[in-house]
C-alpha cells in the first residue's frame, strides 16, 4: 500500500499546529523530527518537520522572499529553473520519508505559498494527498503575531503592524485556497475558532477523513481553545479593509459554494497585483515595505465589493451572507411607522457610497478615496454595489447620506432610491463626466462616440438618458468640476463641487518614484532621458491627443535628444506616419497599468501633455486628473487652456497653458528646452496638488450640511 498524506494549510498563528496535533493523536505520523515546542508561543508543539521548514525557507529565499513577505508569487517563478537544485533535495526528502504504508501529516504554513512545488513531487511517491485548510480570524492572527514581541526570544518572528499581518493573512489564505482548488484534490476547510471549541466540528473533520482513509485511532486529544481576538470590534479607520477581511474569512469557510468561490476568485486576481508591476523593472530602490502594503490594501479593498455583514452574524448558518430583501423591506416598514432616527452606532456607516464599477478609475477618485478619508477623519463610511445595499438593511439604520456614483437608472436603482426616501436619507448623485446630456452626442461633442457605428451611438444615447434619469431623481448633485455643477443646476438639481483628490498612498508613491527615478538612466529600453509623456486610459483620449499630434511630431523630428512615451491604449498609427525614422525609434508605447502603479510611469517623464478639444462642453467638464497626477510626481504639464485646466493651473507657475493652435513645435521647444522653468513649475505644481488636492483637505465638501 502506498503512502498517504494529509497536508495542513493555513496562515501562521491560525491553529495549524492544533489541527496537525489533533491528526497526530488520531495516529497519523509526523514525517521527521519537528521544531521544538515553545512554552508561550506553542506549548503543545508546532508539529512542523524541521527539514521541511528548512527547504521551504530556502525556496522562499531563492525567490527573494521570506515567510513574512506579502508579495505575490507567480506560477512562472515557482517553475523557474533556479529552483531545480532545491526541488531535487525535496524529492530526496520525500523518497526517504514517504515509505509504503505510512500515514503522514505534513504541516508548514509556508506550504500555502509553495504547494505547487511540493505537490508534483509528492504524487511521485504517494497517492493523492488530502488537504485541510485552517482559517482563523485575521485580527486574532494579527494579535497573536504581535504578542511575540513581548518575548525576547520570539521578537524576531513578531509582526507588530496590523496592516502587514492582515495582508499576510490574506495572501496565505488566498494562496492556500487557489492552489488547493487548482490541484483538484479533496480539501476540507475549517474555522479554527469553531474547531477548537466544538466537538461537532471535530467530529465532522474526523468523519471526512474516515471517508478518505483508514485512521489508525478512533479517538483524538481535545485541542486547546483558541485565544479570543483582542482587537476592538468598533468602527476602525480602515473599516473598508476590515469589512473585506470579515467577508473573506466567511467565504473561505464556505468556499464550497459557487457564490463564495466566485468572490474569492476575483479577490485572488486583485491580490496578484505587484507594486511596482513586473515590467516596471528599472534598477532603482523599491518603495518602503509599509508603503507597498498600504498601497496594496488600497488597491484590493477599493475594487472588491463586500457586504456590510451584521455584527456577530458573520458565521451564522441561519442568515445568508448578503442578507435578504425581505428583511430590508420589513426594516423599511418599521422605519416608516416610527420615523425617529436612531442614534449613530459604532458599527454602521454615516456615509454610504454606491458604485456599480469598482474597477474604474472614477471609482477610485469618487468612491474609494473619499471613503478612506472620511474614516481617517473620524467619520464612518463604506461603499457597496446597489444590489448589496438593498440586501443589507443594517447599512441604512444610521446612514446620514447616500452618495450614488455614476449609476444608471434601473429597477434596482429605483428601489434603492425608494428605500433611501423611506429611511429619510438624502440621495446625492455624484458624476464625473458630462454624460447626462444626450444632445452632446447629436452635436458631435463626444469624440469616441462619433467614431462608433450608428447602432452603438444609439445605445450610448440610451445609456446617457439613464444617467440623466438617475440624476434627476436625486435630491442633490455632486461633481469634481464647476462646469458639471453648473450643468446639474441647470437641470434644477442643487449641486456642490467636490474635486477629485489625491490619496496619501498616491502622494507617497509619487514622491518615492520621483526620487528614485530622477537620476536613473532608462537602460532597459535605450530611450532618451528627456521625455514627453501622455497617459491614455479611455477611448475619449483619441480625440484629445489629436489636438497636439502635429506639434508633438514636429518637435520629436527636430529634437533628437527627446522621446515620447505613450501609456495605455492610444492608437499611434497617425502619429507614426508623421515621424521620421529617428523619431519613430524614440516613440515608446507602455501598457496600461493599475492606477496604484501610475505614479511610476509618470515619474519617468520630463513634460506631461494634457491636450483637450477646445469649444467642447464635454471636454471642458473633465477633471484635471492629468495635471495633478503628474504634479504629484514632480512632472510639469502642458495643457490646453480650457475647462478645469484653466481654473486650476496658473500658467508658468503651476503648469503651462496653451491654445491648440499655439501648440506648435516651436511653442513646445520654448517650454521644454528651458533649463530652469520646468523644474520651478514642477516644484510649485507638486506643492499645490499634494496640499490643496489631498483627499483629507477635501472632506468638508462631502460633510457639508451634515445635520441637514
Amino acid at each position: 500500500m502506498s503512502c498517504q498524506i494529509v497536508i495542513v494549510l493555513g496562515m501562521h498563528r491560525s491553529g495549524t499546529s492544533a489541527v496537525a496535533g489533533y491528526l497526530h493523536s488520531l495516529g497519523l505520523e509526523l514525517p521527521s523530527e519537528t521544531l521544538s515546542a515553545h512554552p508561550k508561543d506553542n506549548p503543545e508543539g508546532y508539529f512542523e518537520p524541521q527539514r521541511m521548514v528548512q527547504l521551504n525557507n530556502r525556496l522562499l529565499a531563492a525567490l527573494g522572499l521570506n515567510w513574512q513577505s506579502t508579495r505575490p508569487i507567480s506560477a512562472d517563478e515557482l517553475a523557474a529553473p533556479d529552483l531545480a537544485p532545491i526541488k531535487e533535495e525535496i524529492k530526496q526528502y520525500l523518497t526517504e520519508t514517504c515509505q509504503p504504508g505510512r500515514k503522514l501529516v505534513f504541516k508548514d504554513p509556508r506550504l500555502c505559498r509553495l504547494l505547487p512545488v511540493w505537490l508534483p513531487l509528492i504524487k511521485q511517491h504517494c497517492q493523492a494527498p488530502l488537504i485541510i485548510h485552517t482559517v482563523r480570524n485575521a485580527n486574532a492572527v494579527a494579535d497573536s503575531l504581535a504578542r511575540r514581541a513581548e518575548q525576547q526570544e520570539l521578537a524576531g518572528a513578531a509582526i507588530t503592524s496590523r496592516y502587514k499581518a492582515t495582508l499576510l493573512w490574506l495572501r496565505y489564505n488566498l494562496d492556500a485556497w487557489h492552489h488547493g482548488r487548482a490541484s483538484g484534490l479533496a480539501m476540507h476547510t475549517l474555522s479554527y475558532e469553531t474547531f477548537s471549541t466544538s466537538k461537532a466540528a471535530r467530529k465532522t473533520l474526523q468523519q471526512w477523513l474516515k471517508n478518505k482513509m483508514a485512521l489508525p485511532r478512533s479517538k483524538a486529544n481535545t485541542p486547546r481553545p483558541a485565544r479570543p481576538q483582542q482587537t476592538s470590534a468598533e468602527w476602525q479607520p480602515d473599516q473598508d479593509w476590515q469589512l473585506l477581511l470579515t467577508h473573506a474569512e466567511h467565504c473561505l469557510a464556505n468556499s464550497h459554494t459557487t457564490q463564495a468561490s466566485d468572490w474569492l476568485g476575483n479577490l485572488h486576481r486583485l491580490a496578484e497585483l505587484r507594486i511596482p508591476a513586473k515590467h516596471q523593472n528599472d534598477p532603482v530602490a523599491p518603495p518602503p515595505e509599509d508603503l507597498v502594503i498600504a498601497a496594496t490594501i488600497k488597491h484590493i479593498s477599493g475594487q472588491q465589493p463586500k457586504p456590510l455583514v451584521p455584527a456577530g452574524k458573520e458565521h451564522s448558518p441561519k442568515s445568508r451572507w448578503e442578507g435578504s430583501l425581505a428583511r430590508l423591506r420589513n426594516s423599511v416598514t418599521k422605519t416608516k411607522q416610527n420615523p425617529k432616527r436612531p442614534q449613530a452606532s459604532e458599527d454602521r456607516p454615516e456615509y454610504l457610497f454606491i458604485s456599480e464599477h469598482p474597477t474604474s478609475r472614477s471609482h477610485i477618485y469618487r468612491v474609494k478615496n473619499p471613503v478612506d478619508a472620511l474614516n481617517r477623519a473620524g467619520h464612518r463610511a463604506a461603499w457597496l454595489t446597489p444590489e448589496q445595499a438593498l440586501q443589507n438593511p443594517d447599512a441604512w439604520k444610521h446612514c446620514k447620506k447616500l452618495i450614488i456614483h455614476r449609476c444608471e437608472w434601473s429597477d434596482t436603482l429605483a428601489e434603492l432610491y425608494q428605500t433611501a426616501d423611506r429611511f429619510g436619507v438624502p440621495k446625492i448623485y455624484d458624476i464625473d463626466d458630462y454624460i447626462f446630456e444626450p444632445a452632446l452626442i447629436d452635436q458631435g461633442h463626444i469624440d469616441f462616440i462619433n467614431r462608433l457605428p450608428e447602432q452603438h451611438k444609439q445605445e450610448w444615447k440610451a445609456k446617457i438618458a439613464r444617467f440623466r434619469q438617475a440624476l434627476l431623481a436625486a435630491d442633490r448633485g455632486m461633481a469634481p468640476t464647476n462646469r458639471l455643477v453648473e450643468a446639474m443646476e441647470q437641470l434644477g438639481i442643487p449641486s456642490s463641487l467636490k474635486p477629485n483628490g489625491l490619496s496619501p498612498e498616491t502622494i507617497a508613491l509619487s514622491e518615492h518614484w520621483h526620487g528614485a527615478l530622477k537620476n536613473s538612466a532608462p537602460t532597459y529600453s535605450n530611450q532618451p532621458a528627456k521625455r514627453l509623456i501622455y497617459a491614455s486610459g479611455t477611448p475619449t483620449h483619441e480625440g484629445d491627443f489629436g489636438c497636439f499630434r502635429n506639434a508633438v511630431a514636429d518637435f520629436l523630428n527636430n529634437e533628437e535628444d527627446w522621446g515620447l512615451t505613450i501609456i495605455g491604449a492610444l492608437d499611434t498609427s497617425n502619429l507614426k506616419s508623421l515621424l521620421n525614422t529617428s523619431a519613430q525609434v524614440r516613440l515608446e508605447h507602455r501598457p496600461l497599468v493599475e492606477h496604484i502603479n501610475l505614479p511610476y510611469e509618470l515619474a519617468r517623464g520630463t513634460l506631461n501633455l494634457a491636450p483637450l478639444q477646445e469649444n467642447n462642453p464635454f471636454c471642458a467638464a473633465k477633471s484635471p486628473l492629468k495635471w495633478f497626477e503628474a504634479a504629484a510626481a514632480h512632472v510639469p504639464t502642458l495643457a490646453t487652456q480650457t475647462g478645469a485646466y484653466s481654473e486650476n493651473i496658473k500658467s508658468k507657475e503651476t503648469g503651462l497653458l496653451t491654445t491648440n493652435t499655439a501648440a506648435t513645435s516651436l511653442g513646445i521647444s520654448k517650454l521644454a528646452l528651458n533649463p530652469t522653468l520646468l523644474p520651478q513649475i514642477a516644484s510649485q505644481a507638486r506643492q499645490d496638488a499634494s496640499q490643496g488636492l489631498a483627499e483629507k483637505t477635501l472632506i468638508d465638501r462631502i460633510t457639508w450640511q451634515l445635520e441637514e
